[in-house]
C-alpha cells in the first residue's frame, strides 16, 4: 500500500479532496477500501501545445521516438491557431513498454496510452513498428487483447 503525506496543499487539491473524503467515509463505515491504483502521469497545456506522459521514465533500455517537429512545423504551431504538432515516444525496458509520451493527443489517444502503459505489453520485435505507426500502434488491432 502506498503511503502519502497529507499536507494542506494536497488535501485542498479538488481531485484529491474528493478521493480523500470518499476514503474517510469508507473507513468510517467499516469497509475495506480498494488498493490505491497508482500510475505516474504528467502533462502540460500551454497555448495550442499540450503533452501527456504515462508510466516510468527511469532506466529504459530504449526510447523509440515517432513523428517529427522540424523548424517549419515549430514555427507553424507557434502561430495563433496554428496546427498542433503530433509526435511522441515509447519507453522500453526488459522488452516491455513502460512509458509513453504524446504531443497533442486526442481523448482516445490519451486513454489508449494510459491503458497501454498500465498493461506494459511486450514491445514488437521490430521496434521500427513503433516508429512508423506512432500513436496508431496503441490504437490499432495489434493491442485488441488489451481492450482499448
Amino acid at each position: 500500500m502506498h503511503h502519502m503525506q497529507l499536507t494542506p496543499d494536497v488535501l485542498n487539491a479538488p481531485m484529491f479532496a474528493n478521493s480523500w473524503h470518499m476514503l474517510v467515509c469508507t473507513l468510517c463505515a467499516g469497509a475495506n477500501p480498494a488498493p490505491y491504483d497508482y500510475q505516474p502521469y504528467f502533462y502540460s497545456r500551454e497555448f495550442n501545445l499540450s503533452w501527456q506522459f504515462y508510466g516510468q521514465l527511469d532506466s529504459p533500455d530504449r526510447v523509440v521516438t515517432w513523428g517529427s517537429l522540424d523548424e517549419d512545423a515549430a514555427k507553424a504551431s507557434a502561430a495563433p491557431n496554428g496546427p498542433a504538432p503530433k509526435f511522441g515516444a515509447y519507453w522500453i525496458r526488459g522488452g516491455r513498454i513502460i512509458g509513453a509520451f504524446v504531443e497533442g493527443p486526442t481523448g482516445d489517444e490519451s486513454h489508449a496510452l494510459k491503458v497501454l502503459v498500465k498493461a506494459a505489453p511486450a514491445a514488437p520485435a521490430d521496434l521500427n513498428e513503433l516508429k512508423t505507426d506512432g500513436i496508431d500502434w496503441a490504437l490499432n488491432a495489434k493491442l485488441a487483447s488489451l481492450q482499448l
